[in-house]
């Protein structure tokens, strides 16, 4: 059986994706933690400018595209996941516009009232040139007032969080009318970095891909250092989704404002 493997990174344009792991990360659709729809929700004000960057297949965006009067836009380089996003339903006063490629060849045409992203699925994928560069285009793309929301999850969510969620570690899904059999692992190399392995086999033909997804998250102090040299400031740090302000070394919800 043929076994290759291939290193995913979303510092790389989204053309060098293998096809096949672009079809399985479509159907891989994130779960809703406790509290995270309305979280997202509440930070959505009627006639607000919204943008997301790494967009994904839409579960931060279709939580906000029920409510009325908003101009969403997503960032999203994937193909397969655009194929996602263009399905959302919205709201029938609230728009959403969506922009296939990476945020460094985004321009925006006027500044937003809220940027969102979920970190994980996309800071800790870029090496730290990237995350400097993520940050400062978040702060350019706000109004003065304007938000930031995201989420830093480090140990805690690698090793507890994220593997509850995908039990089983091995599950089937249907790519093309073929059916692949899929391990999901987690390998701690060091500190806050971890190789998440996805093993697609197909069921039917001599098929096995290996895709290494390196995932290196930064500590809630270098975070904060990169906001604050992008001009971002703290407004406030929750340890979940809740509202939960008990003190947790790995896990932040931060909401950072770009000063008036």
């Amino acid at each position: 059986m043929a076994n290759q493997q291939t290193i995913i990174g979303l510092d790389n344009p989204a053309s060098s994706w293998d096809p096949l792991f672009s079809a399985y990360y479509a159907q891989h659709r994130q779960e809703i933690l406790p509290g995270e729809a309305d979280f997202w929700r509440s930070h959505c004000r009627p006639g607000d400018r919204v943008l997301e960057v790494g967009a994904g297949t839409g579960f931060i965006a279709q939580a906000c595209a029920i409510l009325p009067r908003l101009d969403i836009t997503l960032i999203e380089p994937e193909a397969a996941n655009v194929a996602y996003l263009k399905r959302l339903s919205t709201e029938p006063s609230t728009t959403l516009d969506i922009f296939q490629g990476i945020f460094q060849h985004f321009t925006q045409p006027k500044p937003f009232d809220l940027v969102v992203s979920s970190w994980d699925n996309l800071v800790m994928f870029t090496a730290d040139t990237g995350k400097d560069a993520f940050f400062s285009f978040a702060a350019r793309s706000l109004r003065p007032g304007g938000r930031f929301v995201t989420h830093l999850s480090s140990e805690k969510w690698n090793k507890q969080v994220f593997l509850k969620l995908r039990k089983p570690k091995e599950f089937v899904v249907k790519i093309d009318d073929e059916e692949f059999q899929v391990t999901f692992l987690i390998e701690e190399v060091e500190t806050n970095f971890y190789h998440k392995t996805i093993i697609l086999r197909s069921l039917s033909r001599n098929l096995e891909k290996n895709y290494a997804l390196p995932t290196r998250i930064d500590s809630l102090d270098k975070t904060l250092e990169r906001a604050s040299t992008a001009g971002l400031v703290l407004l406030k740090r929750t340890s979940d989704y809740l509202g939960n302000d008990a003190p947790d070394p790995d896990d932040h919800v931060l909401v950072f404002q770009r000063p008036e």
